[in-house]
């Protein structure tokens, strides 16, 4: 049994409102299966829940690169990096302004050389057009001392609906497990 009587304009609001029922604020399967027919006279099953559940997750999946395309990302990965450890060095006291100053140049100066290029892949081209527009305030923890570099607070604040049970929330099976990891982190 999955979707009957699923009106044709609005489905993907009902599976995303689903999702987020489920995902989101935890409600079992069941029960957002209970508020969609009440709220909206969608009769569902759990089963039916699951399966949306599973193409949401396949839409929302990164897709698959070819070789060459990692090299953006693995480059951004390296100055991002390298900007982390100078932020740790001039928060232990052990670069002086000039030098900051100059290394944080030369980061900024790669980054810069790595986003002028045209990119064919488009998740490549998806991410330096992010970079792009982000640019800015990329390293504006280096010219703050005593902000964070990182979201690791609001990544920790994410972190109990990670690591709920396998069993939580109908998520018996490791597709489920699956479906549950991908659309958290979405939401």
């Amino acid at each position: 049994m999955g979707w009957e009587g699923r009106p044709r304009s609005g489905g993907a609001r009902a599976v995303a409102l689903a999702t987020e029922l489920n995902k989101g604020m935890g409600l079992s399967h069941g029960k957002t299966a209970a508020v969609l027919e009440t709220a909206f006279g969608l009769h569902v099953s759990r089963g039916g829940l699951a399966q949306a559940f599973q193409r949401v997750t396949r839409k929302a999946q990164p897709s698959v690169a070819r070789p060459g395309a990692a090299k953006l990302p693995g480059t951004v990965k390296e100055i991002l990096h390298a900007s982390l450890k100078l932020g740790d060095r001039r928060d232990r006291n052990q670069v002086g302004k000039q030098r900051l100053a100059i290394a944080r140049s030369r980061l900024e100066a790669r980054l810069d050389r790595v986003l002028k290029r045209n990119y064919r892949w488009p998740v490549n081209r998806r991410l330096a057009n992010h970079l792009r527009r982000e640019r800015d305030a990329m390293f504006t923890f280096l010219f703050c001392p005593g902000l964070e570099a990182t979201n690791y607070r609001a990544e920790q604040a994410n972190r109990p609906m990670v690591v709920t049970p396998k069993v939580w929330g109908g998520n018996r099976t490791e597709r489920g497990a699956h479906s549950q990891s991908v659309l958290v982190s979405l939401l």
